[in-house]
């Protein structure tokens, strides 16, 4: 299993992370939104996967404003996501975390925190990681 460490040896994460790329639909929301299924929206890939979250493999296009909102908690994401060899797509919301203001109107690495999700999401993220990591050895 592979943890982040704090200064002063605190581990930062809960969950293992796979390198793995994922497919990302996803578009900006308010933060008070509900409903799920992303109606139209931009693709990404992604550099890793947990159980509470993503980290982006890609350049996510962003404004500063926009950035500020999403960083602030004013909007987040709602995303779709197929994990390796699945056909059923998995949704939920998610808040960023941690990525540096963009340059020319894209955000090149970001991390985004999965919030809002299903026992049912989890339990598959979870569970295809710990198989990822299995099989791949990282």
């Amino acid at each position: 299993m592979r943890t982040e460490v704090l200064m002063g040896g605190a581990e930062r994460r809960r969950f293992p992370r796979a390198r793995v790329d994922v497919l990302v639909m996803y578009d900006i929301v308010d933060w008070k939104e509900t409903e799920l299924v992303p109606e139209a929206g931009a693709t990404l890939h992604t550099r890793d996967i947990s159980a509470s979250g993503v980290g982006l493999a890609e350049g996510f296009a962003v404004d500063k404003h926009m950035f500020k909102k999403l960083i602030n908690g004013k909007k987040k994401l709602r995303i779709a996501l197929q994990l390796p060899g699945e056909t059923e797509m998995l949704y939920c919301f998610a808040r960023l975390v941690w990525g540096a203001e963009p340059v020319d109107g894209r955000i090149e690495r970001a991390g985004f925190a999965f919030i809002d999700v299903s026992p049912v999401f989890f339990s598959r993220v979870r569970d295809f990681v710990q198989r990822w990591i299995d099989r791949e050895g990282r």
